[in-house]
């Protein structure tokens, strides 16, 4: 392998990888000190809700602000936090409901199924299903896209001159729409998990209230 060759490839493994790593940082959420934010949101949601438990006529204010200092938002009401509190993993519940929000309607009431998709494209699972694939095998288009220039470059099909500006171009704006497919993605599913964990908990508890 000549010096050209190993410059081909190192540069489009490295190129590869910061495009793959750049599209899950964006996917992802980090918390810097986990562990004392841990610590402090347990004092406070034990604290709150021991306080709700023994003054069942709370204000509605601090009712609704200690839900929105719970959930660490203060743009989620309170209806919806309360309702994610009740599920079986209110934790995961509560994260899965902040990613896929803009997805989901809330129905406020005692229904045990106070969450939803919005919208007749995501009625159904079968067309969540399918909207997921669909933003899925766009988001391996477009990232496609993007490295296109670099495989065209390694196998003598474009001069370095036109790989870099074919790289200016079409690499930043690919890998913008693959991030945001890739968000897309992960808000559905996000989102279906959510119902699927809020509708079996439901079930659950219907049949054992039956006789």
């Amino acid at each position: 392998m000549d010096f050209d060759q190993g410059l081909k490839i190192a540069t489009w493994i490295v190129l590869t990888v910061l495009g793959l790593v750049g599209v899950w940082f964006s996917t992802r959420q980090f918390t810097l000190g986990a562990k004392a934010a841990n610590r402090e949101e347990y004092k406070f949601a034990k604290s709150f809700f021991e306080d709700i438990k023994q003054n069942a006529d709370m204000h509605p204010f601090a009712r609704q602000k200690g839900y929105q200092a719970i959930a660490g938002s203060q743009s989620l009401p309170a209806p919806v936090i309360e309702h994610l509190m009740s599920l079986t993993d209110p934790v995961v519940a509560l994260q899965d409901y902040v990613i896929s929000k803009s997805y989901l309607k809330h129905v406020p009431g005692t229904s045990k199924r106070q969450l939803d998709f919005s919208g007749s494209p995501f009625a159904t699972h079968e067309r969540r299903q399918a909207w997921s694939l669909v933003y899925a095998a766009g988001f391996v288009v477009a990232y496609l896209v993007a490295v296109t220039p670099i495989i065209f470059w390694m196998i003598d099909k474009i001069s370095s001159s036109v790989a870099i500006a074919l790289m200016t171009t079409i690499f930043p704006v690919s890998m913008y729409v693959a991030i945001t497919l890739a968000r897309e993605v992960r808000q559905i599913r996000a989102g279906m998990r959510l119902i699927q964990a809020q509708n079996e908990q439901a079930d659950r508890e219907d049949a054992a209230a039956q006789p």
